[in-house]
């Protein structure tokens, strides 16, 4: 039974993938050594896509040091002070054309929000993140993983968290800075964090 369960969950996660290409679990790898720093989970509620850190890998070991269902380190940069983990960190992702996405990122370590784009890039199977303020970006490939390289207990959360069996995390407030991009009157960032 438990076998059949975990089979339904993944080929569920297979087929939201196949319709979204950004969905899924992402490895996030370091820019200066290329080992995985962590994982983002990219989700999609009524059209509009977010990117949420699951999971962060200690750099000395390479082993899980935190998941968003035990958060740990929090983000100094954004004034609530968000676990990094559980953290919807890109946010507000809409469809445009040539199959990218177009929303916004926060740096947890700075605060600063920033216009992001994504899409999946087919020759080399990774996902295109960039991230632009005014003229300048700089764009980051990450790695897709499957499902059954992660804890089961991260996975079967995130599959809630698609599905809008987890109730709407809490919007935190404040968390403009003085240097983000300007944004449409009456948005409120949308930073979260998972609830335990």
């Amino acid at each position: 039974m438990r076998r059949l369960i975990l089979a339904a969950m993944f080929s569920w996660i297979s087929a939201f993938a196949a319709e979204n290409p950004i969905a899924g679990f992402w490895v996030i790898p370091d820019s200066d050594t290329g080992k995985p720093e962590s994982v983002a989970y990219f989700y999609e509620s009524g059209g509009i896509c977010a990117a949420r850190m699951v999971l962060i890998y200690d750099e000395d070991t390479g082993k899980i040091a935190e998941t968003f269902l035990a958060p740990r380190e929090r983000a100094k940069g954004i004034s609530s002070h968000p676990h990094i983990c559980g953290l919807d960190f890109i946010w507000d992702l809409k469809p445009e054309s040539g199959g990218r996405y177009a929303g916004k990122v926060v740096n947890p370590d700075s605060g600063h929000v920033f216009k992001c784009e994504v899409w999946y890039d087919a020759p080399s199977k990774k996902l295109a993140v960039r991230g632009e303020l005014l003229i300048f970006g700089q764009t980051n490939f990450w790695l897709p993983v499957s499902a059954d390289r992660l804890p089961k207990d991260v996975v079967l959360a995130a599959e809630k968290l698609a599905r809008g069996e987890v109730a709407p995390p809490p919007e935190l407030s404040g968390n403009s800075q003085p240097d983000a991009p300007e944004k449409p009157r009456g948005e409120k960032p949308r930073f979260y964090r998972a609830r335990n």
